[in-house]
């Protein structure tokens, strides 16, 4: 589960909450500050793995979701 969440300053940051499947965290957030020289990802800001509800806060980036870029399949 995604909140997009607008800070005092301005600044647009994404709370994360993994619900689903809490384990995906730490390999996510790994995999996002790997490729992020290479490619525009969200800034990993912090991790909380161990709390009741895993959650990631990352930067918002403004752009086209993947559903709307790809052909629908028949």
């Amino acid at each position: 589960t995604n909140y997009r969440c607008e800070l005092e300053d301005h600044d647009a940051v994404v709370l994360r909450l993994y619900t689903c499947n809490p384990r995906a965290l730490p390999t996510e957030a790994d995999l996002l500050r790997r490729v992020r020289d290479s490619v525009p990802v969200p800034e990993v800001l912090h991790v909380d793995a161990g709390a009741e509800q895993p959650y990631a806060v990352i930067t918002w980036l403004n752009g086209n979701l993947m559903q709307d870029l790809l052909p629908i399949a028949d």
